[in-house]
């Protein structure tokens, strides 16, 4: 819950005033993607840490539309 908090509700907010929301949402998603793959690179290595990168990027990114649509922004 933090996590949606800050990304998704902080993050985005404070990005969408600079960049729009497509650029907002783009810029929370890698963010959100990074820190956790970040969290295991020691363990996976780099190739698998960038997959990671990868998968939660494309994931956040969503949860970000949809937060936009139909929730109109709000968590």
């Amino acid at each position: 819950m933090p996590e949606e908090i800050f990304f998704r509700g902080f993050l985005l907010k404070m990005v969408q005033g600079k960049l729009g929301f497509l650029g907002a949402n783009l810029v929370q998603s890698l963010l959100f993607g990074l820190i956790h793959a970040l969290m295991f690179i020691q363990l996976t290595g780099y190739l698998r840490a960038f997959a990671i990168l990868v998968f939660i990027s494309l994931i956040a990114y969503v949860l970000g539309a949809i937060n936009e649509k139909k929730a109109d922004g709000s968590i």
